[in-house]
């Protein structure tokens, strides 16, 4: 790997984030599509998957957004996740990933 592409590589570390959330606007946090934007750019920085099966759903509370992404096929092998933004910063609060539901045994 040539000195160049590393740099690129590294950088691309520090930077992407404040790139993908200056796509969602400046905070406070104001409707669900922003909250889904900055959502998606968490999961774009943590690599979660965000697209195909899984279902998204928003909810607003209190102090902030709720965005869930859910597969609630049977036997899916990603179930989902979601995660807790604070309408006045913009930032992820809580993080929860569910797991696959296994064969109940009986």
């Amino acid at each position: 790997m040539r000195w160049s592409q590393a740099f690129l590589a590294v950088a691309a570390c520090f930077f992407t984030p404040a790139i993908f959330a200056a796509d969602c606007g400046a905070p406070p946090v104001r409707d669900s599509e922003q909250a889904t934007c900055y959502a998606v750019a968490y999961a774009e920085r943590h690599r979660l998957s965000h697209g195909g099966a899984l279902k998204r759903s928003v909810a607003k509370g209190q102090k902030g957004w709720t965005v869930r992404f859910l597969n609630d096929r049977a036997g899916a092998s990603l179930r989902g996740w979601e995660v807790d933004i604070d309408a006045r910063s913009g930032k992820v609060t809580r993080f929860t990933s569910y797991r696959p539901v296994g064969p109940s045994k009986g």
